[in-house]
């Protein structure tokens, strides 16, 4: 497979920490993925996807048999909005508080069982 990678952001896996990229990049690299990054996706066709620079507005027309989509998340906290009303103590962690990284949801459940008497 020819593989197109389309990023919003300025630059590929904003917030990651460099070392993963480089190493990451460095595997990818040399397998003719293309990369496009400052481009915003508008429309998913039968044999193309259209994108928006997100500088100028300019649309460009990337063919494409397959799409994968992965984008961003969003604190999903249903369980914890039903219940810290009904107990005592009811801590949000993780991506349940906010999104992030794996090392941010260890601490912040770390940080939590700390505070616990």
């Amino acid at each position: 497979n020819r593989v197109t990678v389309i990023e919003m952001a300025g630059e590929l896996a904003p917030g990651t920490w460099f070392q993963l990229v480089d190493d990451e990049m460095s595997r990818i690299e040399g397998h003719g993925t293309k990369f496009f990054t400052s481009k915003r996706l508008m429309k998913i066709e039968t044999d193309k996807v259209i994108v928006e620079d997100t500088r100028s507005c300019e649309l460009m027309e990337i063919p494409a048999d397959h799409v994968v989509l992965s984008l961003g998340v969003r604190p999903v906290n249903g369980l914890y909005a039903a219940l810290k009303d009904r107990l005592p103590q009811v801590v949000a962690v993780g991506d349940a508080a906010s999104s992030g990284t794996i090392a941010d949801a260890v601490h912040s459940a770390w940080d939590c069982v700390m505070k616990i008497h």
